[in-house]
């Protein structure tokens, strides 16, 4: 007894279903294709999820240097943000809450550009988040971290871009003693 019928195909009838399966293997991994070969650059933005005038919105603050950005053409719909510039610290360290409160305050909900260091190229770190800067209305998020004082000017995934600007950010509160660089 079996239990599948036997299939004769004719050698065109073959090809058909060949074509046909690689079509449907295709459309499927179009489908579950990551959101990183999604993005396309114009300049130094993003046009994923786009909306008039060139933004997206934070969806969720993460920690201080990470954060969750809805982008409406993306296939999981958002992405994760790894601030470019700077590092600041890590839950159950000295800081964390303040340093997560004021990158809420800055941009939480609010729509935001993002630029990558290399307009050409978005890079990524080893857990998969983009790395790139977060600007609210003009002002980049990741030198206002800074210059408030939440993180020192960390050049490990990059940062050439806006260095001048962080490291004067950093001297600017190391002076006013601000964040980490108050003695609490």
């Amino acid at each position: 007894m079996r239990l599948w019928p036997e299939v004769v195909l004719r050698p065109r009838t073959f090809a058909a279903a060949v074509c046909a399966a690689g079509a449907i293997g295709f459309l499927l991994g179009r489908c579950t294709t990551p959101a990183t070969s999604r993005i396309e650059l114009v300049g130094s933005e993003t046009t994923l999820g786009r909306d008039d005038q060139g933004a997206t919105r934070i969806e969720t603050v993460i920690d201080g240097d990470t954060l969750v950005v809805s982008f409406r053409n993306s296939p999981t719909g958002e992405e994760k943000i790894r601030l470019l510039g700077v590092d600041t610290p890590e839950r159950g360290q000295s800081w964390y809450a303040e340093s997560k409160a004021e990158l809420q305050e800055l941009a939480k909900g609010r729509l935001v550009q993002i630029e990558f260091e290399d307009p050409a190229a978005a890079r990524r770190d080893k857990y998969g988040r983009l790395l790139a800067f977060v600007v609210v209305d003009g002002t980049v998020v990741n030198i206002e971290i800074v210059r408030r004082g939440w993180s020192p000017y960390v050049s490990k995934y990059g940062g050439e871009r806006y260095r001048r600007e962080l490291i004067a950010a950093e001297e600017e509160a190391r002076a006013a003693h601000r964040g980490v660089w108050s003695t609490r």
